[in-house]
């Protein structure tokens, strides 16, 4: 990536809806500034970079509609001032990370439509600003968190165990 004066100073990058595709550069982490990144709606795959948890003044991640996969990188909840991560309708697998519940800052969650699985985690309802968290159409097994339930929709149980 060409460092260039304004890529220093770049606070939203909104890329959503360009048919973009390939997997997302890892040189997006330097962009110190970013408070916005959105890469919605595009064919973008591969992994979610961890290296994006150096971008400590993002407020809304959005890279919802592509064809991502691999599991959430745990660090992702170095962004405290994060307000918005929107993941759903990707290949996203494995558990939510339990790390997530120290985004104080966090109010919506969008994971819906991935094969994530294991169990939510209790802390994401004890968020004091959390408006919406969104899990249906994934593999999460109960018993599930009582401010999941409006929004959970449907989940495939095949893999969870019967004792739980």
């Amino acid at each position: 990536m060409v460092r260039t004066a304004w890529s220093t100073q770049l606070i939203n990058l909104v890329l959503s809806n360009n048919s973009l595709a390939g997997e997302i550069p890892l040189g997006i982490a330097t962009l110190a500034q970013l408070n916005q990144l959105q890469l919605g709606f595009n064919t973008l795959s591969g992994a979610l970079p961890p290296e994006l948890s150096a971008l400590s003044n993002l407020t809304l991640l959005s890279v919802s509609d592509n064809n991502l996969s691999g599991e959430l990188p745990a660090n992702l909840s170095l962004l405290s001032d994060l307000e918005t991560l929107k993941v759903d309708q990707n290949g996203f697998t494995g558990p939510i990370p339990e790390s997530y519940v120290e985004l104080s800052n966090l109010r919506y969650l969008w994971v819906h439509g991935n094969e994530l699985s294991g169990v939510i985690p209790n802390g994401l309802c004890d968020l004091e600003d959390i408006s919406a968290l969104i899990f249906g159409a994934n593999e999460f097994c109960p018993p599930y968190p009582t401010c999941a339930a409006v929004d959970l929709g449907p989940q495939n149980t095949n893999d969870c165990d019967d004792d739980l």
